[in-house]
């Protein structure tokens, strides 16, 4: 979409009431001629559902954009200047490029089994989703206890809550509920990583130069 995100503070929920705690993003930056852009989007613009979809953290949001294509359209809801409104952004190619190791991490559906569930890690909000045909499922921590939250294709909450105990894992979708493992495992990995020192760019010194004096 040619944006950068992060999460709205306790003050912008205060101000937009309408807006769900825990859930949307802050436009931090919009890419100039990117699909958001060419939209209408705009910096400090808040992001709150795609699709229909309540946007709950980035994992969820790369899951939904990682199944479209490039030339498909999404529904982006937003709210700029305390007004919700609705917008159609057109997609583009992603390009070539990785991501940011440090950012997150994406296990396409392999070549010839195309209903195979698409797993995102991602680092920075050290969470992991599931997503096929029947909706998205991530796996986060809350309070030191792994939350899980499940929706189905049609955006519906089916679940919501802690899986730390045998009587929550019981109320999971018996879809997801078989899942659990793998989401647990990557999530593992997601705070792994997390941990990994990053390269750290030192600025050269500047060189002084020593002048006579008289």
């Amino acid at each position: 979409m040619g944006i950068s995100v992060v999460k709205p503070g306790v003050g912008v929920y205060a101000q937009l009431p309408d807006l769900p705690k825990g859930c949307g993003f802050i436009l931090q930056s919009v890419i100039a001629h990117g699909p958001a852009a060419k939209a209408g989007l705009k910096s400090m613009d808040i992001i709150w559902k795609l699709d229909g979809q309540l946007l709950i953290n980035e994992s969820q949001m790369l899951v939904l954009l990682s199944l479209k294509k490039p030339g498909d359209q999404m529904k982006v809801s937003y709210f700029r200047s305390g007004q919700s409104k609705i917008l159609d952004v057109t997609l583009d190619a992603r390009g070539d490029l990785p991501p940011h190791p440090g950012e997150l991490a994406i296990t396409p559906p392999t070549a010839g089994a195309p209903t195979m569930p698409m797993r995102i890690i991602s680092y920075e909000d050290r969470s992991a989703s599931i997503s096929d045909k029947t909706g998205i499922a991530t796996l986060t921590y809350r309070e030191g206890k792994p939350w899980l939250h499940v929706e189905n294709s049609k955006g519906e909450e089916t679940f919501n809550g802690y899986v730390s105990e045998s009587s929550g894992v019981a109320m999971v979708p018996a879809i997801w509920r078989s899942r659990l493992p793998v989401l647990q495992r990557s999530l593992e990995e997601s705070i792994r990583l997390r941990k990994l020192p990053r390269v750290r760019r030192v600025p050269t010194p500047k060189q002084r130069v020593a002048v006579d004096t008289p």
